[in-house]
């Protein structure tokens, strides 16, 4: 969200989130992790462009106001129904 590439380990914590050189890299070869971490800090022009895709995936699967509509309308169903069973 702060416009960094990640780098991670791949895990079923972050399927289809971390797209391996389109928004960072994710693996379970630490070798290629490192390589991958030293391009980035040699090559600022990858790390900004993968860093911009990182919060353009953010804000596409992540958005705040889409997570604030749906918890909005959980407590008024949640609300709705307490109160119809009190009525």
């Amino acid at each position: 969200a702060c416009g960094l590439p990640v780098v991670t380990l791949d895990n079923c914590m972050l399927p289809d989130v971390v797209q391996d050189g389109y928004n960072g890299f994710i693996s379970n070869d630490f070798e290629y992790l490192h390589d991958k971490i030293k391009l980035l800090l040699a090559d600022k022009t990858l790390r900004d462009t993968l860093g911009e895709n990182a919060r353009t995936t953010i804000s596409q699967n992540f958005a705040l106001k889409k997570h604030v509509q749906a918890w909005a309308t959980l407590f008024d169903t949640t609300i709705g129904t307490v109160h119809n069973q009190w009525d």
